[in-house]
């Protein structure tokens, strides 16, 4: 049997998962891709009546308790390769309870879920802000995959038995649930979700200074929610964005650190913590990517840009997010005790910051 994957604007997915347990009803067509580090395989079907599927298979880690391995040793099989010496090779048949692969059905699949899962040359580029606007939004929005499958999770029409944790407030709250590369057994191999309920967010592209209450509910809830669920402590946990994200609709990566996750590499990987630090440092400019710098605006400081536009008043809930973040920086702010003055006024915060900009 295998587990059906998220079929795009199917509301309930019980009735797939009782006709699709035969795979004797699918032929082969190809294998769109593999990885061998993390023992994966990406495989092209075809049904009977002609509808396209995608197999993901990926084989389960092993066991590590004693009970396991003692029925593993008990029930298995060696056929030797080789010998040499002390040195030995075999092929080991183990028990069929621990011979299950991990697996992922996504019927039916389109041209899109195709090209995401075949094994194509990747490239490393740098997008600035003005490529994201004119090229990359462009092209998402006329090419992005269906997210019915997100907005079915969110309206629990389905995997509502898998949330481990939900905040319902419509705005800043979100659902966590693990991802189905996770077979939920081995905890150093955790790998959870956050989904948040608000529409229209597609990236970490789309994040301003007024979606911090949203991350940081997502970094304090959610590390609390595994902590009460798995007994993994935060220090444990590693928080990250995709992006390119494979669906465009916000969502955040936790996985325990001894985990190598698919497309966690560097070329995709960006670290929450940085997202959030770079937000509350809003020294730089989210519509052309330059460093800002602090000017005297009307009745109060700003944060301007002389690349574009963009001006942002410096409010007391920026103040509060980012001045903090500064207070070391006694050579900046004029020395020993010029952080407690700066606090006093924006009159008297002007002078110390308004040579200050940070390169982005």
């Amino acid at each position: 049997m295998v587990g059906v994957g998220h079929v795009d604007g199917a509301g309930d997915t019980a009735s797939a998962v009782d006709s699709l347990v035969d795979l004797g009803e699918f032929s082969f067509k190809e294998v769109l891709g593999s990885d061998s580090a993390h023992k994966s395989a990406f495989v092209l079907l075809q049904s009977k009546s002609g509808e396209r599927a995608i197999l993901l298979a990926d084989k389960n880690s092993f066991p590590v308790d004693k009970d396991s391995w003692r029925e593993i040793l008990t029930g298995s099989a060696l056929k030797i390769i080789m010998k040499n010496d002390v040195y030995s090779s075999y092929t080991l048949y183990m028990p069929q309870n621990f011979s299950g692969v991990k697996s992922t059905l996504i019927y039916p699949c389109n041209d899109k879920h195709i090209a995401k899962y075949r094994e194509q040359k990747r490239f490393v580029i740098n997008e600035t802000a003005e490529d994201y606007r004119t090229i990359t939004l462009p092209y998402i929005e006329q090419n992005q995959m269906c997210l019915g499958w997100v907005y079915n999770i969110l309206e629990h029409k389905a995997e509502a038995d898998r949330i481990i944790y939900e905040d319902p407030d419509p705005h800043n709250g979100f659902i966590m649930a693990p991802d189905l590369k996770w077979s939920g057994e081995q905890i150093e191999c955790l790998y959870v979700q956050a989904l948040v309920r608000r529409k229209g967010i597609k990236s970490i592209r789309d994040l301003t200074a007024n979606d911090l209450p949203l991350l940081e509910g997502i970094r304090d809830k959610g590390l609390n929610a595994i902590r009460e669920k798995y007994g993994i402590d935060k220090h444990q946990i590693c928080a990250y964005f995709h992006y390119q994200p494979s669906f465009y609709h916000l969502h955040v990566h936790f996985i325990h650190v001894s985990y190598d996750a698919p497309a966690s590499g560097v070329a995709k990987f960006v670290w929450f913590g940085v997202v959030v630090w770079y937000i509350r440092m809003l020294l730089f400019c989210p519509e052309c990517g330059s460093s800002l710098q602090i000017e005297e605006g009307q009745n109060c400081l700003q944060f301007s840009c002389h690349n574009c536009p963009y001006v942002q008043p410096i409010t007391k809930l920026i103040k509060s997010r980012v001045y903090p973040k500064l207070k070391d920086l006694d050579e900046v702010l004029g020395g020993p005790g010029a952080w407690e003055n700066a606090q006093i006024t924006d009159g008297t915060l002007f002078p110390v910051f308004r040579s200050f900009s940070v390169l982005s």
